[in-house]
């Protein structure tokens, strides 16, 4: 018996959001299966911000998102995290003069006091180096440290499915790798990831499945190897 398609957390369709008069997506479809690695690589003003501030409900947009079967195209964003969904900003935009425990308890503001103390134990377990500088405001860490703080953050929820916006932005190539070994990390630990990147090679590297977006609209789809080979993609975003 063959079997059927894999239960999709994340679906959208006929996504369109606008900044004014300028039309920044232009019809998206897509899909996000439980449990899957999906990235999202294009260039820079593709919309894949967009489309994630779209999804995670702070950006508003004109079409239908499905997150778990149920229609939450109209719900608020707090909503969405309720529901499950959580967002690590691009620019990771962490409360740079509050203390990193107090950013980690504020990630948790949807559960009790007894899973923000587990979620924060957690976090330093994954992070050690956020347990040392725990008491340190969070705008004095290193670039990479905020990053992983952002994540942690995100994961305080103890989301299904992960929105991932740009994690290796501005990074050291060392910090870059650590990042994208977390990412794998809470793949296998069972968190769905939806990853946007611009380093399509390590994105695609690490995904199950892969789109390729373009002024707004999505041009290409396949598996992440598959798009990691394909010469179009080596030419437009591999440098190859």
């Amino acid at each position: 018996m063959k079997a059927g398609p894999p239960d999709m957390l994340l679906e959208v369709s006929g996504l369109v959001s606008r900044y004014g008069r300028i039309e920044a997506l232009k019809g998206i479809d897509l899909a996000v299966a439980e449990g899957e690695l999906l990235a999202l690589v294009g260039g820079n003003g593709a919309g894949k911000t967009t489309l994630l501030r779209a999804i995670s409900g702070v950006q508003p947009a004109e079409g239908r998102v499905r997150f778990a079967g149920e229609d939450i195209s109209a719900m608020p964003a707090a909503r969405r995290v309720r529901a499950g969904i959580a967002q690590v900003p691009e620019g990771r935009q962490v409360w740079g003069p509050m203390p990193v425990e107090d950013n980690l308890a504020l990630g948790g503001y949807t559960r009790s006091a007894a899973e923000v103390a587990e979620g924060i134990e957690r976090a330093y377990a994954m992070f050690p180096i956020l347990k040392e500088k725990r008491r340190q405001p969070a705008g004095t860490l290193s670039g990479g440290q905020q990053q992983m703080l952002a994540i942690a953050r995100a994961l305080m929820s103890k989301p299904r499915l992960l929105l991932l916006d740009e994690p290796s932005m501005g990074l050291a190539p060392l910090l870059v790798q650590e990042i994208f070994a977390t990412v794998k990390r809470l793949k296998a630990a069972g968190t769905t990831i939806f990853l946007v990147e611009q380093n399509a090679s390590a994105a695609l590297a690490i995904a199950d499945r892969g789109y390729v977006m373009e002024t707004g609209r999505i041009t290409m789809q396949d598996s992440g190897p598959a798009l990691l080979a394909d010469e179009r993609v080596k030419a437009a975003y591999l440098g190859i």
